[in-house]
């Protein structure tokens, strides 16, 4: 559970003021970062100017150490200098919200005439995401908001939270005139999340994102970047530990900068599941029983670039999805056997009991890698590979 003792602190920085005379366009942004509180987090919370005419001090909050029952509060208005009434809507620009469980809340309220918003769970993910719709500020009239987010606390331990990560930018876009996308990601039998924050180049630790806090030991000199995480030499890989399910589906988004023979996802040992590639530029998935292993290629060769690839295995049947796309499919007469050794699931190499083949290393870069306990179906494949393109 989380010390009730951990210090917040604020800090807020004056930055000059611009005011929009013009109906364009500018965003609230902040990010939140929970971890256990012999760690630093991070809560951020930064104003701008937005339509018509918004203003604050454009002040920039910072809270480390968060606790369960943090709270934080900014205030903002938007102006209408015009003569005539204006319609408009607040909402979340883009989200990314990785806390579980509904446990970050926000609302907001309104000191004027305005309405506000009840406390409600923060979205998951998305862009243009709709918060108060409908607004109709009449000339000269200023609407006084202000947004309180908040860590709630629960009668149980949150640690499930530790290393959680919310980003946003909240803004003001014409009604009706923009088009919300979910980009929320099937949870149901998630056993595994990195994502392209995940790489912890201060502790070399790969993050789980999904709640069960399965981190990865990160080898080699792989480097951060925007995309992910790049592995260039044959000795960048990540380590993780025994996952071994059966029906299992693995996931990954992907960037290729060489075709070789290559293991992307690999819980392999004489039994297991991966996702790899070939010499000749095909994508495999690959599921290993008592009596034999069984694999599916996507039978066109691909070249340098971006993909997104889920190997399925229901029990009864393989199949490999490609950019959200069926390929291919074959019955498989056995279960997915244990791999021997108690073998460890890695990613850029293909594993070795609790070490990696080297030989085999990927060359590229890792945005998104998923595994689920239970076979996805078509549509949920499409749900996760439309959340990320």
């Amino acid at each position: 559970m989380f010390s009730k003792k951990s210090k917040i602190i604020i800090v807020t920085i004056i930055l000059a003021m611009l005011i929009l005379t013009v109906f364009g366009f500018t965003y609230a942004y902040f990010v939140v970062r929970a971890k256990k509180t012999n760690t630093t987090t991070n809560v951020n919370l930064k104003f701008s100017d937005l339509k018509i005419e918004f203003s604050d001090n454009n002040s920039y909050i910072k809270a480390q150490d968060i606790v369960p029952s943090w709270s934080a509060t900014k205030t903002f208005k938007v102006t209408n200098t015009g003569d005539a009434d204006v319609m408009y809507d607040i909402v979340w620009l883009s989200l990314d919200n990785e806390f579980i469980n509904d446990d970050m809340v926000y609302s907001i309220s309104c000191a004027t005439d305005c309405s506000g918003l009840n406390e409600k769970a923060v979205e998951e993910a998305g862009d243009n995401i709709p918060i108060l719709t409908n607004i109709v500020i009449p000339a000269t009239k200023t609407y006084t908001y202000t947004l309180k987010l908040t860590y709630k606390e629960k009668p149980v331990d949150q640690n499930y939270n530790n290393k959680m990560t919310l980003e946003g930018n909240i803004g003001i876009l014409n009604t009706k005139d923009y088009v919300t996308k979910d980009r929320s990601i099937v949870r149901n039998g998630l056993e595994l999340l990195y994502n392209k924050r995940s790489f912890s180049t201060a502790t070399n630790t790969l993050l789980d994102k999904s709640g069960k806090h399965i981190d990865g030991t990160v080898f080699g000199n792989p480097t951060k970047n925007e995309e992910g995480m790049t592995f260039l030499n044959n000795g960048d890989n990540v380590i993780i530990g025994e996952l071994n399910y059966n029906p299992v589906s693995v996931e990954a988004e992907f960037k290729i900068n060489n075709i070789h023979n290559a293991y992307i996802v690999s819980n392999l040992n004489h039994g297991g599941y991966s996702l790899s590639i070939n010499g000749a530029g095909r994508i495999y998935t690959e599921v290993v029983g008592v009596s034999d292993k069984y694999y599916q290629p996507y039978a066109s060769n691909i070249g340098a670039g971006k993909y997104h690839a889920v190997g399925v295995f229901n029990g009864t049947d393989l199949k490999l999805y490609v950019n959200g796309e069926l390929k291919t499919s074959m019955n498989v007469p056995e279960n997915i056997k244990n791999p021997q050794s108690n073998g460890y699931l890695a990613l850029g190499c293909k594993t070795f009991g609790k070490s990696c083949d080297t030989a085999l290393h990927f060359v590229g870069t890792l945005s998104n890698i998923k595994v689920y306990s239970r076979a996805l179906s078509a549509e949920e494949v499409k749900k996760n590979y439309n959340a990320l393109n």
